[in-house]
């Protein structure tokens, strides 16, 4: 019986064994496994990390930002590559991978995604210099001088409401002074009355008197009654020849005399229509209480003068009637002639009226008349002319992607009323403080590491593209001259308006513009005319005045934010005292221990530029500079800063790993 069961034990055992040694196996193989899972992911993130290690060293040093510069679209995967060769070196054979393929996807450069990761660079490079409440407490203070340039901007606005109000009453009465030229032949200049050529009232029925011109001033008499010339003199002797030549007699007919007549006549029907047109658009322009006030009645004018017209035409046909050859056409002569002698009786003369009552002349010339910024080379006036860079670069806004317009921002001439409106809208704020929360980190981020005009030689050691690189933020021109040229032109309109603004508040500076404005225009008493030149006398003194601030600022001194009493640079009595000497000793004058710089006030106006151009243009400051002094093949365009990498393994097993690197 025993016998029949021997080994039996063994094989038990034997199969026993086997499953523990499969058992093993199958455990050791899957511990293999997924050691080679972490070996393969390992391995790729250091591969990966090891390669965007090979960050652009300069860009970091100079202005805190991590990219990776592409040389080509596949040198980052050959270095990937070559890192995760280089980490199987130390791994154990039994656990060394085999990479098949290796695919880098997802790429993303500086100016994918609204240069997104370019601008929290921007933010992160300062929140790790100086903490992350900096940017509260700069906010703050931008947000307390916007809001001053948000009230002048306030007052400025119903200033230009009113200042439009008024021009469009200057132009009427500017159109009503033209219509006094054509009819009654004067023209103020000067202070003075002086005579147009050629009038309406020239030609005049009988002996020209004040009574039957229906002039009523001296002043107006005599520097017009050299000019007239009596329209029927002709007429008479016609009339006597017609009659000797209807009698028979012989008659020799003055054909000279009649064509220098008919010149006469058709050069007074070019001006009465001139005359007559300009009178009908006033009549349909102007309201009822403008008309009452007007210093001649527009609507009876516009009658006056087309009755005119018919005379004069009536005249010309005569003058261009052929010689009588015959008794019975000198008779027919004789009829004509006596009704053009009768049809004067309706030319309209002394009812063409201006009232003169309120005329009052005094010389008295514009104290700011001198003063016309286009004519104004702005850096050479407001800056030392020694030391201004003559730096330039070949392209801007290169990431912005914008075409900008042509043309540089006008610089409006406040002498002409018709342009005072633009000139103070000009002035006014482009921006709202609420925009600007969001772009304070990266516009510290441009004053910290961004130079201006006031920086002068610090760090010369380094050579830049540009010397003026925070005015090419705001400006975004080719060369430095033009960037500090446009920049001044807004600071200088800025201090302009707020200026402006005061001298309007101060009733003893707006009484004394206005006195000199009713000195100037007053001569016909429209006061449209005379608040339209008061302020452009003030919209003058203001301009003078924040030069002179302006000088100030590029000198690298502060100024009040608030104009006042204390704070105004230029007097009254100092107008006619502009020029860039004037200005250089009134700024070294400039005594402010508590206000802002040049750097302050471009800071404010980096805040409200908008992040896409600040960031774009930040870009290409860095870039050229990178090119000038580091690499002519550097480009944001190559600026590599994420992607996405996924390799495959056909041994031992056949695995995928992916891996994912950001610069944060």
């Amino acid at each position: 019986m025993d016998r029949k069961h021997d080994g039996g034990v063994t094989v038990y055992l034997s199969l026993v064994f086997i499953v523990l040694m499969t058992l093993i196996v199958c455990i050791i193989s899957l511990m293999r496994y997924q050691a080679e899972r972490v070996n393969i992911k390992r391995n790729l993130d250091i591969a990966v990390e090891s390669s965007f290690a090979k960050y652009f060293r300069p860009l970091l040093d100079e202005y805190g930002m991590f990219y990776y510069i592409e040389s080509d679209e596949e040198a980052i995967v050959a270095d990937i590559m070559s890192y995760f060769y280089e980490n199987q070196k130390n791994v154990p054979k039994i656990l060394a991978l085999t990479p098949n393929d290796i695919e880098v996807s997802d790429k993303a450069y500086a100016p994918d995604n609204g240069m997104a990761n370019v601008k929290d660079q921007m933010c992160d490079a300062i929140i790790y210099k100086y903490g992350e409440d900096i940017a509260d407490a700069v906010m703050e203070e931008i947000r307390k001088r916007l809001d001053i340039m948000d009230k002048d901007c306030g007052e400025l606005s119903e200033i230009s409401q009113e200042v439009s109000d008024i021009e469009e009453d200057a132009d009427i009465e500017k159109d009503v002074l033209n219509l006094l030229e054509l009819i009654e032949g004067v023209r103020i200049e000067g202070g003075t009355v002086k005579c147009a050529n050629i009038y309406v009232k020239q030609a005049v029925v009988g002996k020209a008197t004040m009574l039957n011109t229906g002039i009523d001033s001296g002043l107006i008499w005599n520097a017009v009654s050299e000019k007239y010339w009596s329209i029927d003199d002709i007429l008479t002797k016609l009339m006597k020849l017609a009659e000797k030549g209807a009698q028979g007699s012989k008659v020799i007919f003055p054909d000279k005399e009649i064509r220098a007549w008919k010149g006469k006549l058709e050069d007074i029907k070019h001006v009465t229509q001139r005359a007559y047109t300009l009178a009908k658009e006033l009549d349909d322009r102007m309201d009822g209480d403008k008309k009452s006030s007007c210093i001649c009645d527009i609507s009876r004018m516009c009658g006056h003068l087309s009755d005119n017209m018919l005379i004069l035409d009536r005249l010309i046909f005569c003058a261009e009637k052929a010689v009588p050859e015959s008794v019975g056409q000198w008779k027919e002569y004789k009829a004509h002639v006596k009704e053009c002698i009768d049809m004067l009786s309706g030319y309209h003369i002394k009812s063409l009226y201006f009232d003169y009552s309120t005329l009052s002349l005094k010389k008295e010339s514009n104290p700011v008349k001198d003063v016309n910024p286009q004519k104004m080379i702005l850096t050479g006036l407001l800056a030392e002319d020694t030391g201004i860079s003559s730096n330039a670069v070949e392209e801007s806004d290169i990431y912005l992607k914008v075409n900008k317009e042509n043309g540089k921002k006008k610089i409006y001439d406040y002498r002409e009323p018709d342009e005072l409106g633009d000139f103070l809208d000009s002035c006014k704020v482009e921006y709202k403080s609420g925009s600007i929360s969001d772009g304070i980190l990266s516009s510290l981020y441009v004053n910290e590491y961004l130079r201006d005009f006031t920086d002068g030689d610090a760090g010369a050691e380094d050579e830049r593209a540009l010397m003026y690189e925070k005015e090419y933020v705001i400006a975004a021109n080719e060369a430095d001259m033009d960037n500090l040229d446009d920049v001044i032109k807004r600071i200088l309109l800025m201090r302009t308006g707020t200026s402006f603004v005061y001298l309007i508040s101060d009733r003893q500076k707006s009484n004394m513009a206005y006195a000199t404005a009713v000195a100037i225009v007053g001569f016909a008493g429209m006061e449209a005319l005379v608040r339209c030149t008061q302020y452009m006398i003030l919209a003058g003194w203001a301009y003078e005045d924040a030069c002179v601030d302006v000088y100030a600022l590029l000198s690298g001194k502060k100024i009040p934010i608030l104009k006042n009493k204390n704070s105004l640079n230029v007097q009254y009595s100092e107008l006619l005292m502009f020029g860039k000497q004037f200005i250089r000793d009134k700024a070294e004058k400039i005594k402010v221990s508590k206000g802002m710089d040049y750097s302050d006030i471009l800071l404010t106006y980096i805040c409200v530029l908008g992040d896409k151009k600040r960031t774009a243009r930040c870009m290409d400051i860095i870039q050229y500079n990178m090119k000038l002094n580091y690499s002519g093949e550097f480009s944001f365009i190559n600026a590599l800063y994420s992607a996405r990498t996924l390799i495959s393994c056909s041994r031992p097993y056949n695995m995928q790993a992916e891996s994912e690197y950001i610069y944060r």
